[in-house]
């Protein structure tokens, strides 16, 4: 008959075995499960970039592009604010991508947009914009932050917010404003974006 001590040593070095197996098993489950998340996701939102476009002699249809520099307020009247949203597409074609967009403003004025981008190919980035007519920027005056979500069949696929450093779901908290950000089509600038762009449902 086996001593029981040695019995007992066997039972413990068992358990301890089943139940590493189990804990591992687990961990190696959850971070697993992030990971299938995060791959399933169809769009990442990579850049947003903000400018001014001034009404100059130079440049396409009398507007030249000027960088922010400091505070994102126009520098004088008869400037539109213009905001480039870059993004990548995973799947080889994408029907439909949904992009609203949020503008935190002067007063926690906050102003939304939506635009709707079709024939999405993951085979290169992709491009979209909104403009600010100079007359709302004369009356809400800066732009201090803005976020960015991606859509599609009605799932919001990714968020992004400018600046960087902006964390907190500040759109939800305030009264919005809609119909106040332009689509290409809807300014002067319309022409010279048709190949810079995807192609917009109108």
């Amino acid at each position: 008959m086996m001593p029981s001590a040695n019995i007992r040593s066997i039972i413990i070095i068992l358990l301890s075995f089943l139940i590493g197996t189990v804990s591992s098993s687990t961990f190696a489950s959850y971070y697993s499960t992030k990971h299938t998340s995060n791959s399933e996701s169809i769009l990442e939102i990579k850049k947003i970039n903000v400018d001014y476009l001034g009404s100059s002699q130079g440049g396409f249809g009398g507007y030249e592009a000027r960088g922010l520099a400091g505070l994102s307020t126009p520098s004088h009247l008869g400037e539109w604010a213009r905001i480039e949203v870059e993004y990548q597409s995973f799947p080889d074609w994408t029907d439909e991508v949904d992009l609203d967009i949020y503008v935190l403003m002067d007063d926690e004025v906050i102003l939304k947009g939506t635009l709707k981008q079709i024939n999405l190919s993951r085979k290169h980035s992709h491009k979209a914009v909104f403009y600010l007519h100079p007359t709302t920027l004369e009356r809400f005056r800066s732009i201090h932050k803005i976020a960015i979500q991606g859509s599609s069949a009605g799932k919001i696929e990714d968020t992004r917010q400018w600046p960087s450093t902006t964390h907190q779901e500040w759109w939800k908290t305030a009264s919005i404003r809609k119909g106040l950000l332009k689509k290409s089509f809807e300014t002067p600038f319309f022409l010279n974006d048709a190949e810079k762009y995807e192609d917009t449902e109108i």
